[in-house]
Formats: C-alpha cells, sequence, structure tokens
C-alpha cells in the first residue's frame, strides 16, 4: 500500500522548515494551535492524529528512507536539509493525505466492509507482534489504536479506487512506447559543426559520444516526455541504426543514434506508469476542491518535538508492507 499510497498524487514537502507552514495538496494549513488539542498533531476537519499515530508513521519512513544498502543516512546532511527534515515531511505529507481521504470517504459513504475488518485486525496483530520492546514503547499504541492506523489505510485505499473507477484502460503502444538510443549532447555550436562533420565522414557514433557527450550517459532509453521537445520529435521517429542530424535546443544541440524504436517489455511497464498518471490526475483534481473546504491545522510544537532517540532499538519498517500482505496491495506504480 505504500507504493499505492505514494501514488495518490501525494504531495512531499521539501521545504526546509514546517515552522514556515505547510500545504496538503494546494491548500495551507492553518497554524492555529490554539484549535488543536494539546495531544494531537493535526486536525482535519472532526478528525485529530495523535502523537502515537504520527510515531508510527514516522518510525517506519525512517527505516524505509534512511537506510541504503544497510548504511543508516538518518544524521547525515544533505545541502541544506536533513534526511531527518525529509522524512518528517514525507511522513506528515502521508499521514493528513490519509485523514483527508477519510473524511472523502465518509461525505460519500464508502465503509470498510466486515471481512476488510477483519483484515486490519489481522494485519494490526501480525505487525504488533513484529515491534521489540523499545518499538513498542515508543510507537505507544495497543493493537486496537494499530487496527484503526490500518483500517484508515484500508479506507483511504478504497476511496482512491472507487474514485478512480472508468479510467480508460487503452494505452497504445506508440503512446507508450519507448526507445532505446545512443546521443551526443554539446553545449557549444562549434562542437556540434565538429561533431556533424565527423558523422558525414562516417565515424563511429558510440566512438564520438564518447569523446564529446556532455550528458551523465551515452546510452539510455526514453519514453515521451523525458527528452526535450525538440529531441523527441526528431528521436521517436529515427528507424533503428539511423543517426538524426544535429538538433538545436535552449540548452544546447543533440545528435541520436537510434538503438531500438520499439522496447516491447519497457513498453508494457510504460503503459501501467500512464495509467497510474491517469488515476492521479483524475482523482487529484477532487481531492483539492475537497481539503480547500476542510478546516484544518497542525500542532507545530507537538510536531516539532516528535523525533526517534537513536538510543533505543528502531528498526521497524513493516507497517506498509503488512497491509500488502492481507490486503494484496502488490501492483507496481510510479513513485
Amino acid at each position: 500500500m505504500k507504493k499505492r499510497i505514494v501514488s495518490m498524487a501525494l504531495t512531499v514537502f521539501l521545504a526546509s522548515s514546517l515552522l514556515t507552514g505547510c500545504k496538503i495538496g494546494d491548500t495551507d494549513f492553518v497554524l492555529d494551535v490554539t484549535h488543536v488539542d494539546r495531544g494531537c498533531v493535526f486536525q482535519m476537519g472532526d478528525m485529530e492524529c495523535t502523537m502515537a499515530e504520527a510515531k508510527l508513521y514516522l518510525c517506519n519512513y525512517k527505516n524505509l528512507y534512511g537506510v541504503v544498502h544497510g548504511v543508516d543516512l538518518w544524521n547525515f546532511e544533505f545541502g541544506d536539509n536533513s534526511l531527518q527534515d525529509y522524512v518528517k515531511s514525507v511522513t506528515l505529507s502521508q499521514l493528513t493525505k490519509v485523514y483527508a481521504m477519510n473524511l472523502m470517504a465518509e461525505e460519500k459513504e464508502i465503509e470498510l466492509t466486515q471481512e476488510e475488518k477483519k483484515l486490519c485486525w489481522d494485519a494490526a496483530d501480525s505487525y504488533f507482534q513484529s515491534l521489540n520492546g523499545d518499538e513498542k514503547d515508543y510507537i505507544s499504541m495497543t493493537k486496537s489504536q494499530l487496527e484503526e492506523a490500518f483500517e484508515r489505510y484500508a479506507v483511504a485505499e478504497k476511496l482512491y479506487r472507487q474514485m478512480t473507477e472508468g479510467i480508460d484502460q487503452e494505452i497504445s503502444d506508440d503512446e507508450a512506447r519507448v526507445i532505446r538510443l545512443q546521443q551526443i549532447y554539446v553545449y557549444e555550436e562549434s562542437l556540434a559543426k565538429e561533431v556533424a562533420e565527423k558523422i558525414a565522414q562516417d565515424v563511429d557514433f558510440e566512438t564520438l559520444a564518447s569523446n564529446y557527450n556532455k550528458a551523465s550517459s551515452i546510452e539510455r532509453t526514453a519514453a515521451r516526455g523525458e527528452l526535450p521537445k525538440e529531441v523527441e520529435e526528431v528521436a521517436f521517429n529515427l528507424d533503428d541504426g539511423q543517426i538524426s542530424s544535429g538538433i538545436e535546443t535552449e540548452n544546447g544541440f543533440y545528435f541520436i543514434k537510434c538503438i531500438s524504436k520499439y522496447e516491447k517489455d519497457l513498453t508494457e511497464e510504460n503503459k501501467q506508469v500512464i495509467l497510474v498518471r491517469r488515476e492521479k490526475e483524475q482523482f487529484q483534481d477532487a481531492y483539492d476542491a475537497f481539503v480547500e473546504s476542510e478546516k484544518k491545522a497542525i500542532n507545530v510544537k507537538i510536531w516539532d518535538s516528535i523525533q526517534i532517540d537513536e538510543n533505543l532499538t528502531i528498526v521497524t519498517d513493516s507497517f506498509f508492507s503488512t497491509y500488502d500482505q492481507f490486503f494484496g496491495t502488490t501492483e507496481e506504480v510510479v513513485q
């Protein structure tokens, strides 16, 4: 479900500090703590998010995003912002999205069935059993409270699924087509002329690319929308083995050699990417309009106080995969 929720047009907050304000979608939070109970992190409509649930999400995202190949990056600095700032932003973004979607579901009278509620209880029990002592103490949620968190997640998914029913599933091979190419990119017109002359002399393209290309790679794949517009118009009309003349763009000059004008497997994968994008766009308009009308407030003082004590053994990252295990949400989507 983590992958699924990310596909639901979730806005990742990349601002440097939540003290300056934050948004749900395109809507600013009202930073008025007088209307938020002392023990909750934020309020949306008549729903309040507790510190415990915020900690639940935070420690899971910390271990999903903060550990790469076994290396804990939690305390590293990345430019102006630390990974902690980023993960806390993601956490607040995801939580507010789930709560807003639950309010939307309530308005639309979308509820979980008894069978779905049973799955939430089973997921909560399984997840609770996976926690060590430090994690149980830090999160401080009973199995019943964890069940409620899983139910909120399930309701959000159910709302999303129902609101995106009827999306056109037909995506043509050409719309989704992925090509494989080699490229030479240079900044200066003088170098572009040199490359053009050598191509005309039948100098090997890959050899030329090794000597001239300023892009990060020589060979790559591309779907529509991933190349500069001028380059895409040419590249998607080349046949296998064909080399373009110089293509001028705002930032430089490109020469393209088509290696494969149709990558079958990647094209099929891209159809799913396009479908998810269609779902996201359809859902986002309704979501933004709903959130605009809802009252919302965040207790900045409480939110800023929530940290993970590095002296505790907190390694849990399975809340979302546990949901997937019981609800079978395993489809791949764009992050």
